[in-house]
């Protein structure tokens, strides 16, 4: 063994061994794939939904809920709930007098019930807002009225929140005012107890530039209430506005509308706020490359953020813009100075959407026809399903 050991062939092979092994080991580390687990795989009507936009919430219990907006007994969506090991049950299947096409998350309120939305369905089918329990428990506790009725209408992608003062607070796309050019109201913020008694807290008309908020709203540190608004009737851009709900009657105020080439334009995501204060989201379109942007906010005067210029609204900055698309020139308001600073700009190749695939319901009432002609900017993809209802 001695004399094998010091064999300089015997050494030779012993040293590529220990290569290849170490070779062996790293590319297989490198390589490796974290664990992945399907746990269930929609079916569709009767039996199961199909199509979910909403992500899962985890409820006390720990178990996961959350909705679809196709499948289920009337092919109108359900509301399901599932284990971490897969364990699967639908609670409930939407009828169409009950709800139609829940596209938003839950929200398990303090009360451990869980509050969601429907875009269409219920007495005026303008959508509902119900409550269910963990077995499955079903209310209805509004149905949407629209302009006649002075209430909301669709609420959108954006689930409902819970505020500090225990209401529930939420957006629909349309209803509120009937207005020039939007028989069907551009949209509304509301407030509702859990018991469904319903506040409008501001309809919007298009005329501050911002309307047809698509997403949740945040209720910030200050108290207040933040979103953003897809569109508008300046340039089509839409917005970041604030309802104060701390002091006396709520009170709307539009706090920045976008610059389509320099800050970005029509959101559709909620905003965050972050641990350092500001405000940070997202457009959709917009910047450099008309491929949306990422930005950040101030929700007051101070501290100013760095490369922001002196303006009556909060500070914005951009951080990056991103998904180009088709670049439209627009020219920045004379009453409003331009509070972003573009840091990042992407450099993919553009592209104009196309989704032939997902055509918007011929019921859905999008920007009005005149506003996205005069802007020439297509509705966001639609993952709605192409059967009108």
């Amino acid at each position: 063994m001695i004399g094998r050991a010091s064999d300089p062939l015997f050494k030779l092979i012993r040293v590529a061994v220990i290569v290849v092994a170490a070779v062996a080991i790293s590319s297989g580390s490198a390589s490796a794939q974290l664990r992945f687990d399907l746990l269930h795989s929609f079916s569709a009507s009767p039996a199961d939904g199909s199509n979910s936009s909403a992500p899962l919430i985890q409820g006390s219990d720990g178990n996961f809920y959350g909705t679809t907006y196709n499948g289920g007994s009337s092919a109108k969506g359900t509301v399901f709930r599932i284990t971490a090991t897969g364990n699967f049950m639908v609670l409930h299947s939407f009828m169409g007098s009950d709800g139609d096409t829940p596209y938003s998350s839950l929200l398990q309120a303090s009360d451990g019930n869980f509050y969601g939305t429907t875009y269409f369905g219920g007495a005026f089918n303008l959508g509902t807002v119900y409550r269910i329990n963990a077995t499955g428990a079903f209310t209805v506790i509004h149905s949407f009225g629209g302009v006649a009725a002075g209430d909301g209408a669709r609420p959108y992608y954006g689930a409902l929140i819970q505020g500090t003062d225990g209401n529930l607070y939420g957006t629909t796309y349309n209803g509120g005012i009937s207005s020039s050019g939007n028989a069907q109201g551009r949209g509304t913020v509301f407030r509702m107890t859990l018991d469904g008694a319903t506040t409008i807290l501001y309809a919007f008309t298009g005329g501050t530039g911002i309307a047809f908020p698509y997403a949740a709203l945040l209720q910030a540190t200050d108290g207040n209430l933040y979103g953003t608004a897809y569109a508008g009737d300046l340039a089509g851009n839409g917005g970041i506005f604030r309802i104060n709900i701390t002091t006396g009657s709520p009170t709307f105020t539009p706090l920045h509308n976008f610059q389509r080439m320099t800050e970005g334009a029509n959101p559709i995501a909620s905003l965050i706020q972050a641990t350092d204060g500001f405000l940070y989201g997202v457009t959709h379109l917009g910047g450099s490359a008309d491929q949306g942007t990422v930005f950040r906010m101030a929700i007051t005067g101070a501290p100013p953020l760095p490369s922001i210029t002196s303006a009556p609204a909060p500070p914005v900055m951009v951080l990056a813009l991103v998904e180009p698309m088709m670049v439209i020139p627009w020219a920045a308001s004379s009453t409003e100075a331009s509070t972003f600073s573009k840091l990042e700009t992407a450099t993919l190749s553009p592209k104009v959407w196309s989704d032939p695939a997902a055509p918007l319901r011929s019921t859905v009432e999008m920007p009005p026809d005149d506003l996205r002609t005069s802007v020439s900017v297509p509705p966001p993809p639609s993952i709605e399903a192409s059967v009108p209802r």
